[in-house]
């Protein structure tokens, strides 16, 4: 209800994690996979609200709330290239290059590591500039979020398959997703060396 209806502060407030973390059922299918879908759309919402959140701060020119809540999304999703220019972006508005450029380091090292590729063109792009001690003249405003939880909630899925297909374009054409689980997501993706 606190995402449907824009109050993505309470809506914040309340998400404890993943959805009935802990809690299974023997045998029951059918229950495993609703309750990995909520977790997934719950999650997302989550992130969604954040990112609303943090847009918001940005756009009022309220720096530190905004380098807060974009410090939660990205704690929330660290590989999550959205997540990491927008705290890039906070950090620098709020005068902390210094953080930005640290930051940006710590990203691109997980993105190597987890997701053995290299990070996005524009975390590169941002720790070019920032050692080399340019100073942005303006920081990119925010682009305003959806208000309603399952337009964020799709956004974000495809946002979340657009950094899954540039993570992988290499090796793979990455299709749609085609399962899910706690643990993993699935997709169907055609191996560009032998188009198995």
């Amino acid at each position: 209800e606190a995402v449907e209806t824009g109050s993505h502060e309470q809506a914040v407030r309340l998400y404890r994690g993943p959805f009935l973390d802990g809690f299974r059922l023997e045998n029951a299918p059918e229950y495993e996979q609703w309750q990995d879908g909520e977790r997934v759309l719950h999650a997302r919402e989550y992130a969604a609200a954040l990112e609303s959140l943090a847009a918001g701060a940005a756009a009022r020119g309220d720096h530190p709330a905004a380098v807060r809540w974009w410090r939660r999304l990205a704690a929330a999703e660290p590989v999550s290239t959205t997540a990491a220019v927008g705290l890039i972006e906070a950090l620098v508005a709020a005068g902390d290059r210094a953080g930005a450029l640290q930051f940006a380091g710590v990203h691109a090292s997980l993105v190597r590591q987890h997701l053995e590729t290299e990070p996005d063109p524009e975390i590169e792009r941002w720790i070019e500039r920032l050692r080399s001690g340019e100073v942005p003249t303006a920081v990119p405003a925010p682009r305003p979020r959806p208000t309603s939880g399952s337009e964020a909630a799709r956004e974000a899925a495809a946002r979340e398959l657009d950094e899954i297909r540039r993570a992988f374009s290499d090796r793979y054409q990455v299709g749609e997703r085609v399962g899910e689980s706690t643990l993993l997501l699935s997709f169907a993706a055609r191996d560009r060396r032998d188009t198995r």
